[in-house]
């Protein structure tokens, strides 16, 4: 009897290695709670400084404030995983390459069309290209040799905002010499030759790309719902420049 007891306290404590969050939950929701119960906490206050509310009432108005504080609590963690933003397609944007005012070269990006799915901006949008396939036998895959999650170059600190997002390039294909070259940011300082060994002969690529993003709750950003796709990407015939593309949401 007394290992079960033991057991069942061991077991009830273990469920509480969460509290502390709780409670900063609740702390950041103050707010929320405050102005949820706002007509609650006057009526009684008053009541209870002219009057002598009911024991059975002030026990009601309490575990009301409890429940409320529960409920901003699992809001505020709901709501970040209902989707507020989408990848809604793809595009090609044909781009010359510019130097000392003459054009040196031609570039294709492929491009992910996001959109948002309210009428409230998101912040903090970062792309990351997670990793990127091959094929290895009939339908199977296997990872490149390339580092994962790396970021691709979509702005610092990007805001999308209904009917005005930026499309994110995923990479660009080089006209005159077919490369194929991902928008990582400048800083991850991986040189052409080794995307050459790693891309060029593939003739079907997967890229598995994902977007965080936040919202803004009560001036403070909370992150949402990160957006996960994956892009098929297959060379036909000799103009690598057009691929076949395939978009799947994950």
């Amino acid at each position: 009897m007394a290992n079960k007891v033991g057991q069942w306290l061991r077991t009830q404590y273990r469920e509480l290695d969460h509290l502390p969050l709780y409670f900063r939950l609740v702390f950041i929701r103050w707010q929320n709670i405050l102005g949820g119960a706002a007509l609650g906490i006057i009526v009684w206050s008053f009541w209870f400084y002219t009057g002598n509310p009911p024991t059975t009432l002030t026990w009601v108005f309490l575990t009301g404030l409890v429940f409320l504080s529960g409920y901003y609590v699992w809001r505020g963690n709901f709501v970040r995983f209902i989707p507020k933003l989408r990848i809604t397609g793809t595009s090609f944007q044909d781009t010359p390459v510019v130097r000392n005012g003459m054009v040196v070269g031609n570039r294709t990006f492929v491009q992910l069309l996001p959109e948002c799915l309210t009428e409230s901006p998101v912040y903090e949008c970062k792309a990351y290209l997670q990793h990127v396939d091959k094929p290895a036998g009939t339908d199977q895959w296997r990872e490149i040799a390339l580092d994962r999650n790396l970021v691709l170059s979509w702005g610092e600190g990007l805001e999308l905002h209904p009917r005005s997002e930026k499309p994110l390039n995923v990479f660009f294909v080089q006209h005159e010499t077919g490369q194929l070259i991902p928008n990582f940011k400048p800083d991850a300082d991986i040189p052409w030759e080794r995307l050459d060994a790693l891309l060029m002969r593939e003739p079907v690529l997967r890229f598995y790309v994902q977007i965080t993003c936040s919202e803004k709750a009560n001036g403070s950003f909370v992150s949402i719902q990160p957006v996960r796709v994956r892009l098929e990407v297959r060379f036909v015939g000799p103009n690598r420049s057009r691929p076949e593309l395939e978009l799947t949401h994950l």
